[in-house]
């Protein structure tokens, strides 16, 4: 696949392997993926890289699951969720100013849009699509964002993962974007600290 291997902040090298250089598509969508990586990197995202308290979120098989923690790191969350941002910005020319803007975009999501907005309603919130629904452009990444949602334990913590770690890593994108003002926007409609807080520490892009 590919990686960001940086020896300082500096370092601007993204490496690709293997099948992922004969594949346009998949070379496209990895590089844009290990960019975003190469972002937090470069604005020296120093948030704990790992899960906290795992089992607070995931059901005991799930909780010492090395790839189902690996998917839960921070770095590698916020890059699955750029794909589904990037995606969405394709299809309706614009992203998210609300945190209810924020959630009708996964409502919208066509391959987990529907189980998020039943899992949400269980939990007693109601989140609203807007009945115009798009697909993530890397199957691949659809999938690992799906799971990573699909494996909490609980549509309590599903609700809490959405509405509390989602938008904050959402107001980190926008920071990496160079959007500074519209990330200090968004967060401010965030009450922190909140589970994003208990899961990877307060730490926030600089």
């Amino acid at each position: 696949m590919g990686l960001v291997l940086p020896m300082t902040r500096d370092d601007r090298q993204i490496t690709l392997f293997g099948k992922t250089n004969g594949n346009s598509s998949l070379r496209n969508e990895v590089l844009a993926h290990e960019h975003v990586h190469f972002l937090q990197n470069q604005q020296d995202s120093s948030r704990s890289k790992e899960l906290q308290n795992p089992h607070q979120i995931l059901p005991p098989e799930r909780a010492e699951d090395p790839f189902s923690l690996y998917l839960l790191e921070c770095a590698e969350v916020e890059a699955r969720l750029h794909e589904l941002v990037l995606s969405h910005y394709r299809a309706k020319r614009m992203l998210p100013q609300t945190l209810d803007t924020f959630l009708s975009m996964l409502a919208d999501w066509d391959e987990m849009g529907a189980y998020l907005v039943q899992m949400a309603a269980y939990a007693g919130l109601t989140m609203q699509a807007t009945g115009n629904p798009f697909a993530i452009r890397s199957a691949m990444f659809s999938g690992q964002l799906a799971d990573v949602l699909g494996i909490l334990k609980n549509p309590e913590m599903t609700k809490r993962f959405v509405c509390e770690v989602l938008p904050v890593m959402y107001t980190n994108l926008l920071h990496y974007y160079g959007d500074v003002s519209a990330s200090a926007n968004f967060a401010a409609q965030i009450a922190r600290p909140n589970l994003y807080d208990a899961l990877y520490g307060a730490k926030r892009p600089t």
